[in-house]
């Protein structure tokens, strides 16, 4: 699903890269007017430094963090860009500190290198992770335990309805509580966020194959074209008419049953 048009949506595009709790978009730079959203987002210049207007400031970061649902803008003018949204609820937004908001966070990440939109998305997917490490987030467990399969089967074959904790609890043989703990802990973000991104995986493989933004909606879930799409302006700033197309999925981040 690798994009044919670097440039969509004010930035949007190149190379989109989805996994449970975060989107990776990296490709040409481009201007976002000012905004909020439910993420925490990092933004990094690949090239040079971007322009930002956070908290009321004008300011310029070879790399920085904007907390979820503070209004912001940034420009990039011609420089290449690597943008990464991240639910708030995830594991790796928390245990990223505060004080990384609006600072200048290349030094955390120098000698990293930049990643380019040539690179597979396994190795995208592999940046990011190395990238969120530095900033002080764990990365997730390779390995799940029995339980966490069985209710991710359960979640995988029931996202056309509404996934439960508690069937997905006794499908797993833990008590409700027991498995939030542990799937949090072990997919990196609570069992209903989860469902969310699931959902938004599912849309994202059915429009890969042709589906309306209407036909996505509903085999994901959501009970009409118009609550996805609020639903997902809530979380990205954008349309989904416009995402979805360029959405490749990560071939390491998914957990599977």
């Amino acid at each position: 699903m690798t994009s044919t048009n670097p440039r969509a949506a004010g930035g949007w595009g190149g190379r989109l890269i989805l996994s449970p709790g975060r989107l990776l978009s990296i490709g040409p730079g481009g201007a976002a007017e000012q905004h909020a959203h439910h993420a925490t987002q990092l933004v990094v210049g690949l090239r040079a430094e971007v322009k930002l207007e956070v908290d009321g400031r004008r300011l310029r970061r070879r790399a920085t963090m904007v907390r979820s649902n503070v209004p912001h803008a940034f420009e990039a003018g011609d420089n290449g860009i690597a943008l990464i949204l991240l639910d708030a609820n995830q594991t790796a937004a928390r245990q990223m500190p505060d004080s990384y908001h609006a600072t200048e966070l290349r030094p955390i990440i120098d000698g990293l290198g930049a990643p380019s939109v040539e690179w597979s998305s396994t190795q995208l997917a592999e940046w990011l992770t190395e990238m969120l490490a530095r900033l002080g987030a764990e990365p997730r467990p390779r390995v799940l335990s029995g339980a966490t399969r069985r209710a991710l089967d359960y979640v995988e074959g029931e996202l056309e309805r509404v996934p439960r904790l508690d069937v997905a609890a006794e499908r797993a043989a833990l008590s409700p509580s027991r498995l939030s703990h542990l799937f949090r802990l072990e997919v990196g973000l609570p069992f209903r966020r989860f469902v969310l991104w699931a959902r938004l995986k599912r849309a994202a493989e059915l429009a890969a194959g042709g589906a309306t933004i209407t036909e996505c909606a509903v085999a994901a879930g959501f009970s009409d074209g118009a609550h996805f799409s609020r639903t997902f302006r809530g979380h990205f700033g954008l349309p989904p008419s416009v995402v979805l197309p360029l959405i490749e999925l990560d071939p390491l981040g998914w957990p599977t049953s």
